[in-house]
């Protein structure tokens, strides 16, 4: 987790979560159900267009005001064979 001092996007400041070179930001279902985070675009886009709420500050989440599956997409660890303790 980062500690975004100064932004130069349009999201609050706050504990947000890098991937890679994107801002990842949190994602409740319309029934407070956790789902994949999305970017920071999507995220903006979705709260201009109405289609979802700022649930939280910190870390900045989102909420959903459509339904949607409940439902997160399975995550899968990779794993070492040459590593003894897998």
């Amino acid at each position: 987790m980062v500690t975004v001092q100064q932004s130069t996007h349009n999201l609050p400041s706050g504990r947000v979560f890098i991937r890679g070179n994107l801002l990842m930001v949190y994602v409740l279902s319309h029934n407070r159900k956790p789902l994949m985070p999305c970017t920071n675009v999507i995220a903006r886009l979705l709260l201009k267009q109405g289609k979802a709420k700022v649930r939280k500050r910190e870390p900045f989440t989102i909420q959903l005001a459509y339904e949607t599956t409940d439902y997160p997409k399975p995550r899968l660890i990779p794993l070492d064979a040459a590593y003894p303790h897998a």
